[in-house]
């Protein structure tokens, strides 16, 4: 690890196992963030080397799991916007 909670590309194998997936998974995740409000969680260093801002990269999760909670919600009309603000979090790995 390295400054702020940083992993590099070499640990992305401890985030992918903190966080339960595989490397598709992962891949795919990562593809989404760089392409969201969250982008800066992941900093390029060069083309195939980059550096996971672990926090944001948190904060992208659970900004994802209250989009599809969300969704849900429309569908099923049984979880509110309260729900959402008030729904409990499990930090999986904390780095300070």
């Amino acid at each position: 690890m390295i400054a702020n909670g940083w992993k590099t590309s070499k640990q992305i194998r401890e985030i992918r196992e903190d966080y339960d997936l595989s490397p598709n998974q992962f891949k795919d995740l990562r593809d989404e963030c760089l392409n969201s409000t969250y982008a800066k969680a992941i900093i390029i260093v060069a083309s195939k080397t980059y550096v996971v801002d672990e926090d944001l990269w948190q904060e992208f999760l659970i900004s994802k799991d209250q989009r599809m909670v969300k969704a849900e919600s429309d569908d099923m009309h049984c979880v509110s916007d309260a729900d959402l603000r008030d729904r409990p979090y499990k930090v999986i790995a904390s780095h300070a």
